[in-house]
């Protein structure tokens, strides 16, 4: 029996997606037949910036012991080593890297992640592969080769990391982890397995970090709904921003006798059930956002779009198509159509007291997390109600369940890493021309 082109598409189509599940671990719901009002095909556009900044790289105490390196020479005290090989260099500025001279610290460490669609695990293997060393799955009982890092992608909450019975009883040397998992990881006096290598700030200073994600059939056919949930959304993003300073003094009207940090605090824990202080310490290391912020008081997301073209840019490896097998000339279109800023801009100037009537939206968002901690805020203090919007809120381990989410149009909106959904979108032919 032949097929027709569009059938001959249809199946090739599916064939791609078999290979993604197989690589990413997690479904991918496509439908070519989706299109966007700018005549391209697409499943999901990012509609907003989250935060910039804010996961951690933790490291097991007992893997570096050596004090001197090759020659005899004192280690710097300052920066952990292991095989008498510092496990990174510093700059001038303070910020950190690694290069090919780090790969005698980091080769054969068994590493945990968050998932191989996660952000943190786009940026640990970026690390690894710049110091020439191949970054591998970790099977039980396989041997470890100091030419590579081999990874354990399950590594989701701090339970998982800090006890070796949840991953066959292996003990994580390294792993990387969003707050306030991270925080928690590194702070506990109870063990002191692990202490911090450093923030993904300090790898990566000023990184776009996770964004808001909006399942096109939905928003170009709600644009209304869409607007009001981002103008909401970013009424309780300035508020995060404002709110987040443990020496502020503004009371906090709907909590009598807190401040509106402590306020901010509360929540945080409540939505984690970890610690207080923990929250502040993962709190310090986040910056909130929901647009650009270019010094010239833009927000809109041009930044952005230039950030993803960017991800595109260096993760060629990592990538299963090129802009031209998807339609687009160069990375810079690719990103000027996944990245659709209209909803949010309109969404700034839109002015809530005088609207009528309410839309239900279900929202995906990583449990855990405090990157969107925004939404959380926006519900506690009934500001989304505000716009009429009743949120529903859909629960997920990682960023590749809420891809999956927005994959498929069980949820209309959701918060994941900007790497893994760029990623995602190309590796899924998501966004065509």
């Amino acid at each position: 029996m032949s097929l027709t082109p569009s059938q001959q598409k249809l199946v090739s189509t599916s064939v791609i997606i078999a290979v993604i599940i197989a690589s990413m671990g997690c479904v991918i719901v496509y439908d070519e037949t989706r299109s966007d009002d700018q005549g391209s095909n697409s499943v999901y556009n990012i509609l907003a910036r989250v935060n910039s900044e804010g996961s951690g790289i933790y490291m097991n105490n007992d893997i570096y012991k050596d004090l001197v390196d090759k020659d005899g020479n004192p280690v710097s005290d300052s920066i952990p080593d292991r095989n008498g090989v510092n496990f990174y260099k510093v700059n001038a500025d303070g910020t950190k890297y690694v290069d090919a001279d780090c790969k005698d610290a980091w080769g054969g460490l068994i590493c945990g992640t968050p998932g191989n669609t996660s952000i943190q695990h786009v940026q640990m293997k970026e690390m690894v592969e710049k110091m020439g060393l191949s970054f591998i799955l970790y099977e039980t009982g396989s041997s470890l080769s100091s030419s590579s890092v081999y990874y354990i992608n399950t590594i989701v909450n701090y339970d998982k990391a800090m006890n070796s019975e949840s991953n066959n009883g292996v003990q994580l040397d390294i792993g990387i982890l969003w707050e306030p998992q991270f925080s928690y990881i590194v702070d506990d006096p109870s063990t002191e397995t692990f202490k911090s290598l450093g923030l993904t700030n300090d790898f990566f200073p000023g990184h776009t970090c996770c964004v808001l994600g909006g399942y096109t059939s939905y928003i170009s056919s709600h644009s209304e709904a869409t607007e009001r949930f981002l103008a909401a959304y970013v009424k309780t993003v300035q508020w995060v921003q404002n709110a987040n300073n443990p020496m502020t003094t503004e009371m906090d009207p709907l909590n009598p006798g807190k401040t509106v940090y402590e306020t901010l605090v509360s929540t945080c824990a409540q939505s984690t059930g970890l610690d207080e202080n923990v929250i502040k310490d993962a709190l310090s290391s986040i910056a909130y956002t929901y647009g650009d912020d270019d010094g010239n008081g833009s927000t809109d997301l041009h930044l952005l779009k230039k950030d993803i073209s960017g991800i595109v840019t260096s993760n060629s490896s990592n990538l299963k198509y090129s802009m031209e097998d998807l339609g687009f000339q160069n990375s810079i279109q690719f990103a000027n159509r996944f990245v659709d800023e209209s909803y949010l801009m309109n969404a700034i100037a839109l002015d809530g007291s005088s609207l009528t009537g309410s839309y239900r939206i279900t929202v995906a968002a990583i449990s855990g997390d405090i990157h969107q901690i925004a939404l959380q805020v926006g519900l506690a203090r009934g500001i989304f109600a505000e716009y009429g919007v009743n949120v529903s809120v859909a629960y997920q381990s990682n960023g590749a369940g809420v891809a999956v989410a927005l994959q498929n149009g069980s949820a209309q909106f959701g918060f994941l890493g900007a790497p893994p959904a760029t990623i995602t979108a190309v590796n899924g032919q998501l966004i065509t021309v």
